[in-house]
């Protein structure tokens, strides 16, 4: 479960539960991704530990994961939201990226955490599409990202196609990494 970029991987679940055409349906699933996100990071991390949330309002799209971000952490009548609320930082439009750098200046306690595609890294920074993916952004900025990204992904030039399950790890490997599986409750 992760409702990161809830935009992108909830964009056409129309076109798999027609359900989800509805403007009204779509909205009352990323409330319930959200609540389900904010008792996760409620019972996850320690009661010290405070969470930085950068929130995009551009287009609709943003606006109404927003909003359910939102929504789930002014919920009166659950009490992880009401214990997490004391511990979250709201950011609007903030950019990810440059709020770790800061807040890293401060702490070496920093962690940014991002929802990623796990069959290509990067997702599609070098297609000039998702530009306001935290994703594709953070390998636009950084150079060291971009190039083990294109080494990763086994980039040849092309729109990657035809991509196996386990071609990232195989790369992975080529290259000598070792490959570490994490089970749904986070166990290596």
């Amino acid at each position: 479960f992760f409702p990161f970029g809830m935009g992108a991987f909830l964009r056409h679940l129309g076109q798999l539960d027609r359900r989800y055409m509805s403007h009204e349906e779509m909205q009352r699933l990323r409330r319930r991704l959200a609540r389900s996100f904010m008792k996760v990071f409620a019972a996850a991390t320690p009661p010290r530990t405070n969470i930085h949330l950068c929130l995009m309002f551009i287009d609709p799209e943003t606006q109404c994961n927003a909003d359910a971000f939102l929504r789930a952490l002014a919920e009166p009548t659950d009490s992880a939201a009401v214990k997490l609320k004391k511990r979250v930082i709201i950011y609007p439009e903030g950019d990810c990226l440059n709020l770790a750098h800061e807040l890293a200046f401060k702490s070496d306690k920093v962690m940014l955490v991002n929802g990623a595609n796990r069959a290509l890294l990067g997702n599609h920074w070098f297609a000039g599409r998702a530009k306001f993916a935290i994703d594709e952004n953070l390998h636009r900025r950084s150079w060291r990202m971009s190039a083990m990204a294109y080494l990763l992904n086994g980039y040849d030039g092309r729109e990657p196609a035809g991509r196996t399950l386990d071609d990232l790890v195989q790369n992975a490997q080529w290259l000598g990494a070792q490959i570490h599986n994490i089970d749904n409750i986070g166990n290596v």
